[in-house]
């Protein structure tokens, strides 16, 4: 299975934009998100220890919340509240 992968930092959804899957999941977060905090170009490394959210997107699972990177929790261990957002949009787009 493959997936895309996004994090929230400073407020900004951020996702690779090179050599990634167009999936059809990931196409539609990027659609979603504007009605939910700022998208941002580009995923680095350098970006995951300033990460606040996680997620990873795919067709066949949705949308799943990442609440630990390399040993280091992301919030209070919980999915977070854009997550939890654009979960609950993408729910309704697909349903």
């Amino acid at each position: 299975l493959s997936a895309n992968f996004f994090v929230v930092k400073d407020g900004l959804l951020c996702t690779a934009t090179e050599d990634v899957l167009e999936g059809i999941a990931r196409r539609i977060v990027l659609a979603l998100a504007p009605d939910v905090l700022p998208t941002s170009s580009g995923l680095f490394l350098r970006d995951l220890a300033a990460a606040q959210e996680a997620f990873l997107t795919s067709s066949s699972r949705g949308i799943v919340p990442v609440v630990e990177i390399d040993g280091r929790t992301l919030g209070d261990g919980s999915p977070g509240p854009y997550t939890r957002r654009l979960r609950e949009l993408y729910r309704r787009w697909v349903a």
